[in-house]
């Protein structure tokens, strides 16, 4: 058992560097806090002409539905947790779904992955941890990790 405890701790000392950093994941998931928006990046196949998107809360309820411009195969969006009908949520974990068509009118698969500065980094039942914006995310889920 000391063996495993010594690697979990090395892994966590390892992924301590990653405070500070920003981190892409593999999940549309993001956190939302008073001081920070949640964050996500956006890729398509193609461009996409007008894309909708669909904003659920932890629970799975859906608390907002908007169009966004699209004009591009790639791109971001923040969101303060105000919804269209002006009303402010509070902090917690979103989900973004986003739909498009493209010039032609027909349907463009896009995904979204959350984003945003590594704040802490947590050792739980074994596995990796990062906290992001409030929301925590398994090691295992990151797609990239930059400045």
């Amino acid at each position: 058992k000391s063996i495993l405890s010594s690697l979990g701790t090395q892994n966590l000392t390892q992924a301590s560097a990653m405070i500070g950093h920003m981190v892409e994941t593999n999940s549309g998931t993001a956190g939302l806090s008073a001081e920070k928006p949640a964050q996500w990046l956006w890729s398509a196949p193609r461009e996409v002409g007008t894309m909708t998107a669909t904003i659920t809360d932890a629970k799975g309820k859906v608390v907002d539905t908007r169009t966004v411009e699209g004009g591009a195969a790639a791109g971001n969006m923040s969101w303060d947790g105000t919804t269209s009908a002006g009303k402010k949520l509070g902090a917690g974990d979103y989900t973004l779904a986003l739909t498009g068509k493209d010039a032609s009118g027909n349907d463009v698969k896009i995904v979204a992955h959350s984003v945003g500065i590594v704040t802490d980094v947590a050792l739980e039942n074994g596995t990796i941890q990062v906290t992001v914006n409030g929301h925590k995310s398994d090691t295992a889920n990151l797609v990239r990790v930059g400045t």
